[in-house]
């Protein structure tokens, strides 16, 4: 077994031939692809091609597309690198012995994902741990991290923020949203009005992994009538000849 099945360690390359949500269908495959951020884009360019500190942090909102745009420049960059999410081995036992394997390797890249689940647990390895390993002092490491994590979580990576490049991801213009969407219902055959398109995209405050999860159902979620409270739907159903009409104030179909 070597270290990446050991550290059950993901891979760019990693096939999908099946995909249950919109997000993941048309992720983008390609750097070039990722909407928006050129400038935190480009500085995350830069810190790839100097690395004149061991630590790069990609933090913003859920569904920002931090994990996207990290495996992007792998990719792009043919970046030798171990991916860790949070369902991956990553105690501080686990997580060290990792490192003293790989420490020699020039250039050697570690991805630590979801990182908003080591700061808030006690059971991960400690953040003094990692702060050693980047602090550009300590020449006896050659591996450099990129660290993951929400941005309301961000706080708590303070003591390691000062040896680390930090961008701030933001979530794509209306407009690059919905060029998207075009192409996407365009393909799966949605029926959409473009006017409905925009309200539709303005409602979920720029969240596009949102947007494309529920873009197959807005016909459905568009024919709810939001005045009537549940009580009155479960009246209506109740007294209702055409049950299956009745049905769309509990969204049911």
């Amino acid at each position: 077994m070597d270290i990446c099945d050991y550290f059950r360690v993901k891979t760019v390359n990693k096939q999908v031939s099946e995909y249950n949500l919109l997000s993941q269908k048309y992720a983008p495959k390609q750097l070039s692809e990722f909407l928006d951020n050129y400038s935190q884009i480009k500085k995350f360019e830069d810190w790839i091609k100097n690395r004149q500190k061991k630590c790069f942090i990609i933090t913003g909102e859920v569904g920002s597309g931090k994990s996207s745009l990290a495996l992007l420049m792998c990719k792009h960059f043919n970046l030798n690198h171990l991916f860790l999410d949070a369902s991956c081995k990553r105690s501080k036992k686990e997580m060290s012995s990792l490192h003293e394997k790989i420490r020699h390797i020039n250039n050697k890249l570690i991805i630590l994902d979801e990182m908003e689940s080591i700061v808030s647990s006690s059971e991960t390895f400690g953040l003094s741990t990692l702060s050693k390993w980047i602090d550009p002092k300590n020449d006896q490491s050659k591996v450099s991290f990129i660290i993951i994590i929400q941005k309301i979580f961000l706080n708590k990576l303070s003591d390691i923020i000062s040896l680390a490049d930090v961008i701030h991801l933001n979530y794509p213009s209306s407009r690059s949203i919905f060029s998207k969407c075009l192409s996407i219902i365009d393909d799966e055959h949605i029926d959409i009005e473009l006017d409905e398109l925009k309200t539709y995209i303005a409602n979920y405050n720029g969240d596009i992994r949102s947007i494309l999860n529920n873009l197959r159902e807005f016909k459905i979620i568009s024919k709810i009538d939001k005045n009537i409270d549940i009580y009155e739907a479960f009246n209506r159903i109740k007294t209702s000849d055409d049950v299956s009409s009745s049905l769309n104030y509990f969204n049911c179909i």
